[in-house]
């Protein structure tokens, strides 16, 4: 085998691992994510204008912090070297089933992985969760902490000194 074989066979190696890696974490997003959508309840999507919308929706964070909604999810998540990725989702906001406008209540979600285990911070509590590339079995303790955050920013009124930013969400 020559030098430059013993490369590609180490670039092969490399490949599947680093696709392997980008895999799991989609799979970690959607286990958050749809998984909250299941917790809750909530139903997949409605229609404007013949349109089908998320109501959980998926948003990449760009350089200067901004999130931009995705159509695809893969799209909204950016990969780090360190084991970390990062991506928000919005949860859609409506007075009653069907009423319009609808708000996006932007919930940014930061995760590290260290072989089978995976920190994951939302609105800055950090959960440290056992994940196989496949399952996250204690992810219901991140849902209750979503559901739980949201309800307290709700509860906010203009004035009373608490603001969105207090939590990491924003309203688009």
């Amino acid at each position: 085998m020559s030098k430059y074989d013993e490369i590609r066979e180490a670039y092969s190696e490399y490949k599947y691992a680093s696709d392997k890696y980008v895999s799991e974490n989609e799979v970690l997003s959607l286990i958050i994510v749809d998984g909250l959508r299941n917790y809750l309840k909530m139903p997949l999507s409605y229609s404007v204008n013949g349109d089908f919308r998320r109501y959980l929706p998926f948003f990449r964070i760009d350089d200067d912090g901004e999130a931009i909604e995705e159509g695809l999810y893969i799209k909204a998540l950016s990969h780090f070297s360190d084991g970390s990725f990062k991506f928000a989702f919005g949860f859609t906001m409506e007075i009653a089933e069907g009423a319009l406008p609808k708000h996006n209540l932007i919930i940014p979600v930061e995760c590290k992985r260290q072989k089978e285990k995976v920190a994951i911070d939302v609105a800055g509590e950090i959960f440290n969760l056992t994940f196989d590339g496949e399952s996250c079995p204690d992810i219901g303790i991140v849902h209750e902490h979503i559901f739980r955050k949201i309800i307290e920013w709700l509860k906010h009124r203009p004035g009373d000194g608490q603001g969105s930013g207090k939590m990491g969400f924003t309203l688009d």
